[in-house]
């Protein structure tokens, strides 16, 4: 999903027999040749939600990488 200002992920964590709904957001970079990678990813906050997300539509996780690594912006969808 996005944010409009940064990306991020939602998971279903199983624990101690009930689903707890995660929300991870992060930011991805194109990395510069000292890193050793082609892209850097940085966890910015994770933690349960509690209330409903109101972004509801998705971006794939591959096309988030794919534009930052060709230096692409990554729009957010229309509401």
């Amino acid at each position: 999903m996005h944010t409009g200002r940064e990306e991020f992920v939602t998971l279903e964590v199983p624990y101690q027999g009930r689903t707890l709904e995660y929300a991870v957001f992060f930011t991805v970079t194109k990395a510069g040749r000292a890193d050793r990678a082609d892209l850097n990813l940085f966890v910015n906050s994770a933690h349960e939600r509690y209330d409903p997300l109101k972004y509801t539509k998705p971006i794939k996780f591959h096309f988030i990488l794919l534009n930052r690594l060709q230096g692409k912006p990554i729009k957010p969808p229309p509401r």
